[in-house]
């Protein structure tokens, strides 16, 4: 590709945006372009995997964005699974931390309480030899009970507040983004000619050859002209379509389907 910038090598979100910059695109326009909103746009520049929807959503969002700006779209599908795995892999440390910390937790509880009923019986037996103290011995005698009582809730408060925590960071939760997108799969099986339209927007001619694979995403749907219907494979949201025609004949299919299935003869 024309444009090589030094981004880091697992970068995927950042490397778009400094392509897309490079060219005086603006993110509207891409937004316009592929039929994705502006704000999942700015997620996935921002590589903000919490917000971002399905990995395979995703995949189709980032080859469209890719294709548009003029990068290699399986190049930043990899860039994407390697960050993502990342990310992936730093949760589950998270996870192994907090679960480390709830089974010291009752280790604590234990070790805590052991203490409360050593400071009470301390206080208990401190109060029974003050009490055959003669009362003039003046009022200094009773405040190493004061301050004992209140080393004991400022203990108790600490405690509180950890458990709080504790119970806080246990409950945190992910919750994923609806992509709210229709994902169109197509795998070419020969030389093979497609006019697509995505929404309402104008048609765009790809031409396939064997084995070559491309994601497409839309707000509503497609309408798709395939010059052979035995040369492609496609798949809508990850199932399969079935192509009801024969070998070396074209096809004019919507997806998804609305009864107006049309096949012509060359």
């Amino acid at each position: 590709m024309a444009n090589s910038v030094e981004t880091g090598s697992v970068s995927f979100g950042r490397y778009l945006k400094i392509i897309r910059e490079k060219q005086g695109i603006s993110l509207e326009t891409v937004a316009d372009a592929i039929c994705v909103s502006v704000r999942q746009l700015r997620w996935i520049e921002a590589e903000d995997h919490q917000r971002l929807p399905g990995e395979v959503y995703v995949k189709g969002i980032l080859r469209a964005y890719a294709l548009e700006v003029g990068v290699d779209p399986d190049d930043i599908a990899e860039r994407y699974r390697l960050h993502r795995l990342a990310y992936d892999d730093s949760l589950k440390r998270e996870s192994q931390i907090l679960a480390a910390g709830k089974k010291a937790f009752p280790r604590s509880l234990l070790a805590l309480a052991v203490l409360g009923l050593v400071m009470a019986l301390s206080l208990y037996a401190y109060t029974a030899l003050e009490n055959r103290v003669p009362a003039d011995t003046g009022s200094d005698l009773h405040e190493p009970s004061r301050l004992a009582a209140d080393n004991q809730e400022r203990e108790k408060g600490v405690f509180q507040r950890q458990a709080q925590e504790k119970l806080k960071d246990s409950h945190r939760s992910y919750a994923p983004a609806d992509a709210g997108l229709q994902m169109l799969s197509i795998d070419a099986l020969s030389e093979v000619t497609l006019n697509i339209q995505i929404d309402d927007q104008p048609y765009k001619k790809y031409r396939l050859d064997p084995n070559d694979h491309m994601e497409l995403a839309a707000r509503d749907g497609f309408h798709v002209l395939i010059s052979d219907a035995a040369g492609v494979r496609l798949s809508l949201n990850g199932r399969p379509v079935e192509l009801y025609s024969e070998p070396g004949r074209s096809i004019d299919i919507s997806l998804p389907e609305r009864n107006e299935l049309r096949q012509h003869g060359h």
